[in-house]
């Protein structure tokens, strides 16, 4: 897990690959988070597991991008869906009938990485930490650094 020096505002980015486990995931204490996820393929067998511990711990807002970033938002729309019916837990942070787990998603890499840095937000709630979570094979720490750098620039996608 890489923390980034630099800050988006007052947003922390910690960067994650994850290859085929959640335990250091599972271990990393997050509070007033969003989550960043990059993923290719919904296929991905720990892609539901981590969906579910999101949702444990307690995600403000949930943002994908890559090839399968439409499957992605709609797995945490359905799983949300699914505990609601169930009674099952829910984030601590829901406490009525209008407070929903917002997800959200985008193709385009730089502009996802942008809305979720600046522009994502949840009413009452600050969001400390955005947790940049990798499902594929590529290393993406080089281009959010270079992303963040740009974002405190003043740069805006298009």
């Amino acid at each position: 897990m890489t923390t980034f020096p630099e800050k988006i505002n007052t947003r922390k980015i910690v960067y994650l690959n994850i290859q085929d486990s959640l335990l250091e995931f599972s271990q990393t204490v997050l509070n007033n988070w969003v989550v960043f996820i990059i993923a290719d393929d919904i296929t991905n067998p720990i892609l539901r597991a981590f969906a579910n511990l999101c949702i444990d711990k307690s995600v403000l807002y949930m943002h994908a991008t890559g090839k399968a970033c439409s499957e992605t938002d709609d797995l945490f729309d359905w799983i949300s869906i699914e505990r609601q019916e169930q009674n099952g837990k829910l984030p601590n942070w829901m406490t009525t009938d209008e407070d929903v787990l917002m997800t959200s998603w985008d193709y385009d890499f730089s502009s996802a990485f942008w809305f979720i840095t600046t522009a994502a937000n949840y009413d009452d709630h600050p969001i400390d930490t955005v947790l940049v979570a990798n499902f594929t094979s590529a290393n993406h720490s080089n281009l959010i650094q270079e992303l963040i750098v740009k974002i405190n620039s003043g740069w805006l996608p298009d």
